[in-house]
């Protein structure tokens, strides 16, 4: 029996469509790094406090209720077919947490 076939590796193209740059390491990123050229843009907006991570739960705060009832309003809006009802169920079970991304309001 035959060892398995090396893969070949075939050269890029320069663009995958007329004005579309072919994907490379710095795109796609390389192993174990992921979307880290895609982040380094949020990592740079949170460090200018333009944006922040919250993890919200129902702990009866007023603050993380309006959390609560913003995420259930953006879910009901891009899960328009989902019923109300299961989603506020979700969204406001105590065991549930939830983290959003807000973005702050510009001065």
């Amino acid at each position: 029996m035959d060892p398995p076939a090396e893969p070949t590796t075939k050269e890029a193209p320069k663009e995958l469509a007329p004005g579309v740059p072919a994907l490379t390491p710095e795109i796609i990123g390389t192993p174990n790094q992921g979307y880290l050229k895609r982040d380094s843009q949020i990592k740079r907006e949170e460090d200018e406090g333009k944006i922040e991570f919250i993890v919200v739960k129902n702990d009866k705060k007023l603050s993380s209720m309006r959390n609560l009832i913003d995420l259930k309003n953006i879910i009901a809006k891009q899960l328009p077919r989902m019923p109300r009802n299961y989603i506020v169920r979700l969204t406001m079970d105590r065991q549930h947490e939830a983290m959003i991304i807000r973005k702050r309001a510009s001065q």
